[in-house]
């Protein structure tokens, strides 16, 4: 029992330095040019940064891991089927959502989170299953020439959900009058039913 809650007690630890290094100071929100850039940093708003702690601090509270956290949300698990899914797997799954917890970004970029239930981190296959994601749920972004995405996978220096591999995908229209909001709209939030605050920013504009 002791070296579980010593695991447990580590594993929040490396989530809290994790989450730490997305609150340097800048004076600008992400642009696409620096998003699509090899010196990407991914960062938050102190406002976001603390919505994400006290989300993860909930869950914590309870004695869900962040993966079972993610399970959750994204993929709709009861508590008890998280944990077995995270404990003892599940059969392969991936999942594309709304992120309600996204990086400080220009108001014309949306981040979508494609989750996999498992922990292959193998970069290929992630790339693979985030574009066919892309494809069934959003099939407009690869038809219409109207939009554009980023796919971008965290190092393992900052994955703070280290037990489901996932990748963050940035998208935004590149013809006037395409609302990339209203084509993502269709998609679930990673919280079910709460969107993220800039969401509602814009959606209020």
């Amino acid at each position: 029992m002791q070296s579980i809650n010593i695991s447990r007690i580590y594993q929040w630890i490396l989530v809290t330095i994790l989450l730490s290094s997305y609150g340097q100071a800048y004076s600008n929100p992400i642009s696409w040019q620096e998003l699509i850039s090899p010196e990407f940093t991914p960062r938050r708003t102190p406002e976001q940064l603390n919505y994400y702690r006290n989300h993860l601090k909930t869950h914590r509270d309870l004695g869900f891991s962040p993966e079972v956290t993610a399970l959750m949300g994204i993929f709709g698990l009861t508590a008890e089927q998280a944990q077995k899914c995270v404990t003892n797997g599940c059969p392969q799954e991936y999942r594309l959502a709304i992120t309600t917890f996204p990086f400080w970004l220009e108001t014309d970029i949306v981040h979508l989170v494609a989750f996999s239930n498992k922990p292959d981190w193998n970069r290929n296959k992630l790339l693979t299953g985030t574009k066919e994601l892309l494809r069934k749920k959003l099939p407009e972004v690869f038809e219409s020439g109207h939009f554009e995405y980023h796919i971008y996978i965290n190092p393992p220096s900052r994955r703070s959900v280290r037990k489901l591999a996932h990748s963050h995908v940035f998208m935004r229209g590149v013809k006037p009058g395409r609302d990339i909001y209203q084509l993502v709209s269709r998609l679930p939030f990673s919280l079910p039913s709460v969107p993220p605050k800039s969401w509602q920013q814009v959606s209020a504009d």
